[in-house]
This record gives structure tokens, C-alpha cells and sequence, in this order.
């Protein structure tokens, strides 16, 4: 093999080594951060009042409160957990039933 096209397969190598390594650390950065649900709401009426919906269910509180109902990541951004599903402005990957799981209480109703 030429000691240039050596060089060319090499410096190929490196380069894709470390596309790869940016690509798994953004990947990362984007699903690995922290959720704490904070509800704000005082005393709401009672009734169920849709903040999200995909493709199977309809997801609702059990009292209005979709304006005090919020999602904390990694301890410091916080947002509204509607804006968060229906238009999420953040670089993570937030979805209902990550939010389920950080302690979000609704019901799921199928479409």
C-alpha cells in the first residue's frame, strides 16, 4: 500500500471514530437527564381536563390544573408538563411515559 493512501485510511479511521463518539454522547445528552413533577395547583374543580393526546390515548387530569402542573429537569429548567409534550422546546427527549414515571398522576384514555 502507498504511503499516502496509508495515511488517507488512517486519518478515514480517526475521523469516523470520532463522529461515532460525538454521535453516541449527544444521543446520551439528549435521554439522560433527571424529572421531578411539581404540582402548584390549589384547589382546582373536579374534572377531567385533557392536557395531551397521541396517536392511542387521550391523556387528562383529574382536576383543571394544566397551567400548574410542571416538569423540573435536571433540577433547574422548569416548564409546564402540556408545553412540554405538545411542543417540547427543550434538547430532551420527554415523553409521557417518562414523565409517568418521575410520579406525573393522569388518566389514559384510548382513542
Amino acid at each position: 500500500m502507498k504511503k499516502g493512501l496509508k495515511y488517507f485510511v488512517i486519518i478515514i479511521i480517526c475521523c469516523s471514530v470520532i463522529c461515532l463518539g460525538v454521535g453516541v454522547m449527544k444521543f446520551n445528552d439528549k435521554n439522560n437527564f433527571t424529572l421531578e413533577i411539581v404540582d402548584e395547583s390549589t384547589i382546582a374543580p373536579s374534572a377531567l381536563e385533557k392536557f395531551y393526546e397521541d396517536d392511542d390515548y387521550e391523556y387528562y387530569f383529574s382536576s383543571v390544573r394544566s397551567d400548574s402542573v410542571y416538569a423540573v429537569i435536571n433540577g433547574k429548567e422548569k416548564y409546564l408538563v402540556k408545553d412540554l409534550l405538545n411542543n417540547n422546546s427543550t434538547k430532551y427527549n420527554i415523553t409521557i411515559s417518562k414523565l409517568k414515571d418521575a410520579g406525573l398522576k393522569f388518566y389514559a384514555v384510548t382513542k
